[in-house]
């Protein structure tokens, strides 16, 4: 049921990132002018997944983290900090909030809530490790749970995350990035 009332619903539309509501329109490729993120669709839903594309190697989650932290999605981008917009002149629609002591981000009003190991884009380890047996989903919208075992984790430098490589039940392989295809649900035993 469409509620007027929800910081998704609400126009001008938030930004997914920042929560300021800069956007004509969800999903429509615009640009947040305060944090600089480009909206190509992605929320709550998908947030940990790396789309790659103008928002680089940065899953909405880490995103948001670093403009909680940093003031802006991309700390890096020095060049676009001077034409940052002013957050004064925008409504904030959607409240994200960072626990850096438990390293979990939250959207209470939406009931929505991640933490920094699930995002699995730390090089120096892996959330998963070879010959752990997982629960996981081919893809975010897939109902279906799958059960298989990792047989190889690799990290990828080219997009910063790590690939796993997995045997399926019913030995077939599914080669992965991260949660970019699969997601795991749950593991025997988690590195994090």
């Amino acid at each position: 049921m469409f509620d007027p009332n929800s910081p998704i619903n609400r126009f001008p539309n938030a930004c997914p990132c920042c929560g300021y509501a800069t956007l004509d329109e969800r999903g429509g490729w615009e640009i947040c002018r305060i944090c600089w993120w480009e909206d190509d669709g992605q929320d709550n839903n998908n947030a940990n997944v790396v789309n790659g594309g103008p928002n680089g190697k940065l899953s909405l989650t880490r995103a948001r983290i670093n403009f909680i932290t940093e003031g802006i999605f991309c700390p890096s981008r020095t060049d676009l900090r001077e034409k940052q917009g002013s957050i004064q002149s925008h409504d904030h629609h959607r409240q994200f909030v960072f626990d850096s002591l438990t390293q979990t981000i939250r959207e209470p009003e939406l009931n929505w809530e991640t933490s920094i190991p699930e995002l699995d884009d730390d090089p120096t380890g892996s959330r998963f490790q070879s010959g752990e047996s997982v629960v996981y989903r081919h893809r975010y919208l897939d109902s279906t749970n799958r059960i298989g075992q990792i047989e190889t984790v690799e990290w990828n430098s080219n997009i910063e995350i790590w690939h796993y490589r997995l045997l399926e039940q019913f030995q077939s392989w599914c080669s992965v990035f991260g949660e970019v295809e699969v997601i795991l649900l749950e593991s025997s035993h988690s590195r994090r």
